[in-house]
């Protein structure tokens, strides 16, 4: 088959990006689509050091996507570029070309390690599904099963496994309740508080330092960009109440943003917030601990206010931890035994490299 190679960064590009999601998830009512204003605002951000391709067929048919730009926030001295909003038909030899022309560009940038599906803006999805392929919680990735051989095909390799953990809620959590109790009787000066939400701004500067803190020293680590995420919190903001910051003397130490599932009212294309109470599912987006108080049990706190006083108020059936990454052997100890292993299903995810 003869295919076309688009590429570029002006709305042409973004109706034809579109239009591949369209082409793929027609009928699938477990796909969310993307949002392609915030797209076009990430691609504007990075002037020349971004490209979007996009491979049509014949027949005129967009089948095929990706964009890719210069990974300017890496923490690790080397030069890397990530690609992203990757979607296509079950079409090897349309991957094939899409990626030829991806690495063509780094090449000609003189980079030589490509990392993906991601980007530097922790508002976009990361990495791919790999099993499990149901309707995603808020904000997770979900894709067709062929990506990963689709990955394969082009000489991607796993560069890391990670993890979504999914606990059946069934309190009360006794051992969690007495280990509280004992932390807060050990540290008498902490408190755990909900974000702020009329002081949103300086909350979210506060978490981003503290963001930074505890994860410059995890594989895969970019630094949060409060600006991204304030603009990210906005719209989320009334759905947000049950976020906390845990501080000791007035001090940040450690922050949980948990959501509810929006997903479970997204329908043709846009959220039915009049099914608002519908939702029984919610997520945990982010979680720090300032490195300095890990050894304290901070991360029981904020888990035991979630399974023992949250989930049993809203009715909450099921609780969403991820990413977890597959190697983090401690945190994933630490879930098993908050939420009982018993009671704890998982779905697995990746993100893909290839040194050109």
């Amino acid at each position: 088959m003869n295919y076309q190679v688009k590429k570029g960064k002006n709305e042409e590009i973004i109706n034809l990006f579109k239009e591949v999601e369209h082409n793929v998830y027609s009928g699938d009512e477990n796909r969310i689509l993307d949002d392609y204003t915030a797209i076009s605002e990430y691609v504007r951000s990075y002037n020349d050091d971004i490209e979007l391709f996009v491979i049509v067929d014949q027949n005129g048919k967009a089948i095929s996507r990706c964009g890719v730009n210069v990974d300017l926030t890496a923490t690790d001295g080397g030069v890397h570029a990530m690609f992203a909003f990757f979607e296509s038909m079950n079409d090897t030899e349309a991957v094939k070309l899409l990626f030829k022309e991806i690495e063509n560009w780094c090449l000609e940038k003189n980079i030589y390690h490509l990392i993906g599906p991601m980007t530097d803006n922790i508002t976009f999805n990361r990495g791919i599904l790999l099993d499990e392929f149901t309707k995603p919680v808020f904000s997770m990735p979900y894709n067709k099963s062929y990506y990963k051989d689709l990955f394969e095909a082009v000489g991607l390799d796993y560069a890391k496994k990670m993890l979504e953990f999914i606990i059946d809620i069934d309190p009360p959590y006794t051992k969690l309740d007495k280990l509280v109790k004992f932390i807060k009787k050990k540290n008498p000066d902490i408190l755990l508080r909900e974000i702020d939400l009329n002081n949103l701004e300086y909350e979210i500067k506060e978490i981003a330092k503290l963001y930074n803190k505890a994860w410059i020293n995890n594989w895969g680590y970019r630094e949060m960009k409060w600006e991204d995420f304030y603009n990210a919190a906005i719209p989320m903001k009334d759905i947000m109440k049950y976020s906390s910051v845990v501080t000791l003397n007035g001090k940040f130490i450690a922050f949980q943003v948990i959501v509810p599932d929006l997903n479970q009212i997204y329908k043709d294309g846009s959220y039915d917030f009049s099914r608002f109470g519908e939702i029984d599912e919610y997520r945990g987006l982010f979680i720090g601990v300032d490195p300095e108080y890990r050894m304290i049990g901070i991360e029981a706190l904020m888990y035991e206010r979630i399974l023992n006083d949250i989930c049993p108020k809203e009715k909450i059936k099921k609780f969403h931890v991820g990413w977890v990454q597959e190697d983090n052997y401690k945190m994933k100890q630490q879930l098993k035994n908050l939420g009982r292993e018993e009671n704890i299903n998982y779905k697995t995810y990746a993100l893909y490299e290839k040194e050109l």
